[in-house]
Parts: structure tokens; C-alpha cells; sequence
């Protein structure tokens, strides 16, 4: 039963493993436990703090629990649990995120409103010319993502597209169509 919830956690954890508890922060697992309390024995969790603390998460309580993904070369600073740190850091990181998200909004606001001056969609003599001097034939891909940037182009809105693709396929290509 206990395995079960154990597998609850995001990824297999292990002995040594850094995770995060919603309420305490950033610790290392070290294992399963027993304690008895009022008379009854139990499962914990048992998770090390900074400063040698630890805490008992009840078993039942796993859902608190995540592994900390990180860099594998990032060593996480442990939660001091008596300073208050989490709850700080916690705090810091939802203003953070709040400005974030407005700053979001206002761009996004922004970019509602502009407007762009459209790009003719008629192809010139100059721009076949240029088309048919390309040392390569187009794949079908390549006319798709090329006839979609000029129909962009040929709006009143800014355009926001980003061409994505391995080296060597040709992206610039089509950037320059």
C-alpha cells in the first residue's frame, strides 16, 4: 500500500533524492519510517532540512510531495524550516509571477491593436526570377510554409510566425521567398 502511494510522486524517487514539500520546501528523501503515536503505528516519509531538522510526512500525505527537477548539475539549497524561507520564497516568486503575467497582457494588448502595413502578394517578374535562380526544387513543405509567411504578410496585423526546421532543410530558403 505504501509503495503505491509512493508511486504518486512525479518520477521514481529514491534514498538521497532532493524533493519539494508544498508547505516546507526543498529537502532530501531519506526513507521510509515507522513511529508510533497515541498507541498506533505509522508510515512516514522522512524528509531532511537544512540545519540538520527533518520533518514526518504522514504516508497518506504524499500528494505534497514532488520530486525537484532540476539541472543535474544544480545542488538545490535546502529549506531552512525555522526562518521561514519557503513561505518568503513562495511569496517572492507569486509577485513575480503576477508581473509577469501583466506584462504578458499588456503586450499581448499591445499587439492587438498594431497595425502593419501589408506586402503586395503579386509576384514581380524580379521575384520569379529570383524564385527559379534556386539551385533547389521546393518541397511541398517548403511552398506550404512559404505561401502561409506571405499570406501573413499580406494582413493588417503584425505577423508572428516562427519557421522551424533541422539544419540543412531549407529555412532560409523559404525566409528569403
Amino acid at each position: 500500500n505504501s509503495q503505491k502511494l509512493l508511486r504518486q510522486l512525479e518520477g521514481e524517487i529514491g534514498i538521497g533524492d532532493y524533493i519539494v514539500h508544498e508547505d516546507y520546501g526543498v529537502g532530501i528523501y531519506s526513507g521510509l519510517t515507522q513511529e508510533e503515536i497515541a498507541g498506533e503505528m505509522r508510515e512516514y516519509l522522512e524528509v531532511k532540512y537544512a540545519d540538520e531538522d527533518k520533518v514526518l510526512v504522514p504516508i497518506e500525505q504524499v500528494g505534497k510531495l514532488t520530486k525537484f527537477i532540476g539541472n543535474d548539475n544544480l545542488v538545490p539549497k535546502l529549506s531552512s524550516l525555522g526562518k521561514n524561507s519557503w513561505g518568503k520564497l513562495q511569496k517572492q516568486v507569486k509577485k513575480s509571477v503576477k508581473i509577469k503575467a501583466k506584462e504578458l497582457v499588456e503586450h499581448y494588448a499591445r499587439r492587438e491593436l498594431a497595425e502593419a502595413q501589408p506586402v503586395a502578394s503579386n509576384d514581380s517578374n524580379q521575384y520569379i526570377k529570383f524564385v527559379e535562380d534556386f539551385q533547389y526544387q521546393a518541397t511541398s513543405d517548403q511552398i506550404q510554409a512559404t505561401n502561409e509567411i506571405i499570406h501573413d504578410l499580406t494582413q493588417t496585423i503584425p505577423m508572428n510566425r516562427l519557421l522551424v526546421g533541422d539544419v540543412g532543410f531549407g529555412k532560409t530558403e523559404v525566409a528569403m521567398r
